[in-house]
C-alpha cells in the first residue's frame, strides 16, 4: 500500500497563543491603525492574557484575548480584523 498524505489545515488558530497574542498591538500599531497611547493600554491588556495563558487557566486566558481583540476592534474602527480592506463586518 502507498501511504496516502494527511493534510491538516488550521483556519484562524492558536498555534502559539504567547507570541500571537503579543504581536496585536505592535503590528496595529505599526500599520498606522492606532497610536502610541492605545498601543500601551492595549499591551498591558495582552501582558494580562499572555500570563493567564502561561498559567494554564484557559478560561481566563481566551476572556483576556477575547478582551484584546475586543479594544483593537474598537480602538481601528475596523468592520473586522480578519480583513483591513473590509468596510462591514
Amino acid at each position: 500500500h502507498d501511504a496516502l498524505p494527511i493534510c491538516v489545515a488550521i483556519g484562524n488558530g492558536l498555534t502559539d497563543p504567547v507570541t500571537q497574542v503579543a504581536t496585536h498591538a505592535i503590528n496595529a500599531y505599526y500599520s498606522g491603525l492606532i497610536n502610541e497611547r492605545q498601543k500601551s493600554v492595549l499591551e498591558k491588556a495582552q501582558r494580562e492574557a499572555i500570563k493567564h495563558t502561561k498559567m494554564r487557566k484557559w478560561r481566563s486566558a481566551t476572556n483576556t484575548r477575547s478582551k484584546v481583540l475586543r479594544m483593537l476592534q474598537g480602538m481601528t474602527g475596523l468592520a473586522t480584523l480578519h480583513d483591513f480592506s473590509k468596510k462591514a463586518p
